[in-house]
């Protein structure tokens, strides 16, 4: 009954949950904190990313190589409350935000060329995503 329960949540939600364009702006503490690993400053990487992403659906390569992320820890909402506890994270707005339909920045990833990409933006969306079983839209930019 339980996987049954989690299969037509996956379909309620994968079906209405919406992925859009990143507030980059709202990003740059995260730019600032990422940039040393592109060897470029906050400024330099937020208008790379601004010029040079796209929308694109996290393929499963992209699921298998991206680093930074907790994603492939979890494997139901469940494992959300975990994750939380560890990492003194609040899960319920983003449940509930699922569970509603709702659209959603999409995380960012950079992907340096000759390096595995790398989660610059997002983390708990990712997280979320994954407990739910949703394949997320991202914007991917590659340097």
């Amino acid at each position: 009954m339980k996987l049954l329960f989690e299969n037509w949540r996956k379909y309620l939600t994968e079906a209405q949950v919406r992925w859009k364009h990143p507030d980059i702006s709202a990003e740059i503490g995260e730019f600032r904190r990422h940039a040393p690993r592109f060897e470029l400053s906050a400024e330099e990487l937020e208008e790379y990313v601004k010029s040079n992403g796209q929308l694109i659906p996290m393929s499963r390569e992209l699921y298998d190589t991206l680093q930074n992320t907790q994603m492939r820890e979890v494997n139901s909402v469940e494992d959300l409350d975990r994750i939380g506890k560890e990492n003194n994270k609040d899960f319920e707005g983003i449940k509930q935000g699922i569970e509603a339909g709702s659209q959603f920045n999409a995380p960012i990833v950079v992907e340096k060329e000759g390096e595995s990409p790398w989660l610059v933006a997002g983390n708990t969306r990712l997280v979320a995503a994954a407990a739910y079983g949703i394949t997320p839209e991202v914007w991917y930019v590659k340097i």
